[in-house]
């Protein structure tokens, strides 16, 4: 009914045609948590993760190694939080592709894909805490792409190994977006998304997104750029 919110909790997708996980209910969201899809096909119209319906939330998803877009959204909203596309191969396929008004993409990471983040409409998008690196493909080479003068909102996110980390031609509203000098990564290849303490790479992710304080309030946080979080260090309890 109009009423009822579906929620996917700790489910798999495996080697399916066309979609992974599609929802297409036009009268409710759906939430989607801690589920993975893998080995999906379909090409450049589907997607491992797909709304075609009312809107949908991804909170750590992962779509690997899949031959169609990672995450693909139409409909009223898109929202992404913590949520990983890696592998994804094809030179038109992207690891988050957005069609849906709004999308919201934050603390999520786009690996190895021909755009990490692309705009298949002008959609109203905003991404936070975010980090594409290795985009490469015949459709284009960018951590961030899409239409013309879309004008996403671009927030304390990070690029490495693009080809070109932000396609100027969507006129982006770029705040403290940091350049990398190496992978952040401790080893993606081999999918841990944890961040490296390297100088330049994932040492300048750590305790650098947004938010990092609050209006009005003496409090300040320290998040992570990326999906991944660092553990925080543990205070010492001595020798007596």
């Amino acid at each position: 009914g109009s009423s009822s919110r579906p929620i996917v909790r700790r489910c798999k997708f495996t080697n399916l045609d066309n979609f992974g996980a599609l929802y297409s209910s036009g009268s409710s969201w759906a939430l989607f948590e801690d589920c993975e899809a893998t080995g999906c096909s379909g090409g450049s119209s589907k997607g491992g993760f797909s709304n075609t319906g009312f809107g949908a939330i991804y909170i750590n998803c992962v779509a690997v190694s899949c031959s169609t877009h990672g995450f693909s959204g139409a409909g009223n909203f898109c929202h992404y939080e913590n949520c990983i596309a890696s592998t994804i191969t094809g030179s038109a396929c992207h690891g988050f592709a957005s069609a849906a008004t709004p999308t919201f993409a934050y603390g999520c990471v786009a690996y190895s894909i021909a755009n990490g983040f692309a705009f298949q409409v002008a959609v109203e998008s905003r991404y936070r805490n975010c980090i594409a690196e290795g985009s490469a493909g015949a459709s284009g080479s960018f951590g961030w792409s899409g239409v013309a003068s879309v004008r996403p909102f671009i927030i304390n996110c990070a690029g490495w190994n693009n080809v070109v980390d932000v396609d100027p031609l969507i006129l982006p509203q770029i705040d403290s977006f940091k350049t990398l000098s190496a992978s952040p990564f401790t080893n993606a290849a081999g999918g841990d998304f944890s961040l490296n303490n390297t100088v330049g790479a994932g040492d300048s992710c750590r305790g650098a997104g947004f938010t990092g304080g609050w209006p009005g309030l003496a409090s300040t946080g320290y998040p992570d750029i990326g999906a991944v979080q660092s553990q925080a260090t543990a205070a010492g309890g001595g020798l007596f």
